[in-house]
């Protein structure tokens, strides 16, 4: 049984239990685990948690808690489960900012989304910043922000070095010799800061995936699937949550 620091399993299984937090045998996956992280520990985001409570020993102690026969238990009892809202209208986004786990029934079935959401807002700045890139086969932009969504961390978009002509090293696709838009964001960005997110017109290749997971990010936008879903598999191999993000793409325009 996994321990995070001093607090112990038990905190975790009453938190759960008396919150009505705990999925069903059915409903096991990722985004169910991230929405009971979302309103425990009770500090406003990951980049103020202890070096220890990572977001991806969260979940390993949550998994642990999940198979243990006490949860087992209070599944079978029919453990009370609460309505969830997801305020961008978008269930697959279980960023905590974006959660509310305590609505009540009434408060999600009429809830509408009136505005656009901050989510899209820093996805259309990523695509503005693509349009500078000079890639023949794909142009590409990144916005990295803090994890409250208040500050952005860092831009970046696909293209040769500094001082080095804007065009690509060669007309070969793969081989053009471009620094990736993920790379230039990442190499400006406050690799200490915990919790970033980041916004992407293209889902990142294997590399800029483990760059991303290094640089303390832990949740990755993205508008477009890129041809290999390589870098997608990486970033979930580490604990990094993925959202396809294209809800809201023609609204608002």
């Amino acid at each position: 049984m996994l321990l995070v620091e001093t607090v112990p399993l038990l905190r975790i299984a009453f938190h759960l239990a008396v919150m009505g937090r705990i999925p069903s045998s059915q409903s096991r996956g990722p985004a169910d685990l991230d929405l009971r992280l979302g309103a425990w520990p009770p500090w406003r985001d990951v980049s103020e948690a202890p070096l220890s409570l990572s977001c991806s020993l969260h979940q390993t102690v949550v998994e642990e808690y999940l198979l243990s026969p006490f949860a087992v238990r209070l599944q079978e009892t029919g453990a009370r489960r609460m309505p969830i809202l997801f305020k961008d209208g978008v269930p697959e986004n279980t960023h905590p900012l974006n959660v509310e786990p305590d609505a009540s029934a009434s408060e999600v079935a009429s809830h509408e989304v009136e505005r656009i959401p901050i989510f899209e807002v820093y996805m259309r700045m990523a695509e503005e910043l693509a349009k500078r890139s000079t890639c023949y086969r794909l142009q590409v932009g990144t916005v990295i922000t803090d994890g409250a969504l208040e500050h952005v961390v860092s831009l970046g978009y696909n293209g040769n070095a500094r001082g080095f002509p804007n065009r690509c090293d060669t007309d070969t696709p793969g081989a053009c010799g471009c620094i990736h838009s993920e790379q230039n964001a990442v190499v400006k960005a406050d690799g200490h800061l915990r919790g970033k997110v980041a916004f992407v017109t293209a889902s990142p290749c294997v590399m800029c995936a483990k760059l991303l997971i290094q640089a303390n990010v832990t949740h990755v936008y993205y508008r477009e699937p890129y041809r290999k879903p390589d870098g997608l598999e990486v970033l979930e191999a580490g604990g990094v949550t993925t959202i396809h993000y294209v809800r809201w793409r023609d609204s608002w325009r």
